[in-house]
């Protein structure tokens, strides 16, 4: 199964606003002043991604890579 690719993008709290994240593959992203609580990442991959201003609190991790990214 192929999965989806996104790479520099820029993500904000208004981009997301009511809708989770794809899953995919994530690479040299940035995610600013988004709230993912409880959020399920499981089977995602970030690669040299920054996470600014992120509630990151209670998020589901298993199997999700998180490669050289900075929080």
């Amino acid at each position: 199964m192929n999965e989806a690719y996104y790479q520099d993008l820029e993500y904000n709290k208004e981009s997301l606003q009511g809708k989770p994240l794809p899953k995919g593959e994530y690479d040299g992203c940035r995610f600013s002043g988004i709230d993912f609580q409880e959020q399920n990442f499981s089977g995602y991959k970030f690669i040299d991604c920054v996470f600014s201003g992120s509630n990151l609190s209670m998020v589901k991790l298993g199997d999700t890579v998180l490669r050289d990214c900075r929080f």
